[in-house]
């Protein structure tokens, strides 16, 4: 367990029990560089480099491409979108490989199916 922005290398280790369904949808990763996840409120987005300018870069792309993709805006929509309602977070900053995550809200999305739906 650790806070967004990890500093030290330090953690709280705990064991748990989590309980996870995989959804493989065939071909709609080809252009992703990097891995979406969800949860029943939001998309997670991930920008992972050396830099954590870079990360950052990458986080935003991912973002916006997730908005256009999924909310079918143009890209200068999604920029605005990403800019104003998406929250992006240091998770790794004490590592040589840094990460920034971006928090997208399903409330953003006019079709929003049940989560674990398998789609």
């Amino acid at each position: 367990m650790q806070g967004d922005g990890e500093v030290d290398g330090g953690a709280l280790e705990q064991s748990l029990t989590a309980t996870l369904q995989f959804i493989l949808h065939k071909g709609v990763g080809k252009t992703m560089r990097g891995p979406w996840a969800e949860d029943a409120n939001n998309f997670y987005v991930l920008g992972l480099d050396l830099d954590l300018n870079a990360a950052m870069k990458l986080a935003v792309r991912e973002a916006v491409e997730l908005l256009q993709k999924k909310a079918d805006l143009t890209a200068a929509e999604a920029y605005s979108v990403a800019s104003l309602g998406v929250d992006f977070r240091v998770a790794e900053a004490v590592d040589s490989v840094q990460l920034i995550y971006g928090v997208v809200p399903k409330k953003f999305f006019k079709n929003n199916p049940a989560y674990w739906v398998n789609r």
